[in-house]
């Protein structure tokens, strides 16, 4: 198998620093959908995407093969920006990474590295999942950045922007999320067009 967790350090500063953050907005965020979880809504909700984001994540972390972290990591992800009121298209790729880039972009700038990191983990997770790569050879993966790192960064990121929408929304929540995208897509072009333009 591949080696173990290379990918998976700085966990011990993210809890080390997590009641620290509690009473951050993430943190009133993560506190929420603990609420969530020891007592789930009995109709999906918009929380329900960034916890079981959030527990791929978890899983990812604790998978002792690179590559599968990565397909899981990517699994993670979709859970974010992939809606089922969408088509299967070929457009499905260009929306899941500009999706994230935006949504990690809003709060932490550089549009074009984000988007070619999103590009990067879902061609790889492509060539896991599809049949030109193999999951249980030994070889090192093709990244230059840390997998991890983009998962949480989208994470967190996407905690803050789907609490702006309301986490307990049911009745046509992917439609929220749909203008949401479109929102945060929006203010990336007016705040940072010329690496916009790049990334796009």
């Amino acid at each position: 198998s591949g080696s173990s967790g290379k990918f998976a350090h700085g966990f011990e500063e993210f809890w080390e620093n997590l009641p620290n953050e509690i009473n951050s907005p993430v943190g009133k965020v993560i506190t929420t959908l603990i609420d969530y979880i020891i007592f789930p809504e009995s109709r999906n909700c918009i929380a329900d995407r960034l916890i079981d984001s959030i527990l791929w994540y978890g899983d990812a972390s604790r998978d002792d093969n690179e590559h599968s972290q990565v397909v899981k990591l990517v699994t993670s992800l979709e859970r974010l920006v992939t809606l089922s009121i969408e088509p299967k298209d070929k457009g499905l790729t260009d929306r899941f990474c500009n999706r994230l880039a935006c949504l990690i972009a809003n709060f932490n700038g550089d549009i074009d590295l984000w988007k070619k990191e999103a590009r990067e983990l879902y061609i790889l997770r492509s060539n896991l999942v599809h049949g030109s790569q193999t999951i249980y050879k030994e070889s090192d993966l093709p990244l230059d950045f840390d997998p991890f790192r983009f998962a949480y960064n989208a994470i967190l990121s996407s905690c803050i922007a789907f609490d702006k929408v309301g986490l307990s929304q049911t009745s046509n929540y992917e439609n929220k999320l749909l203008k949401l995208f479109d929102q945060i897509n929006k203010h990336c072009y007016e705040t940072h067009p010329k690496e916009y333009i790049q990334a796009t």
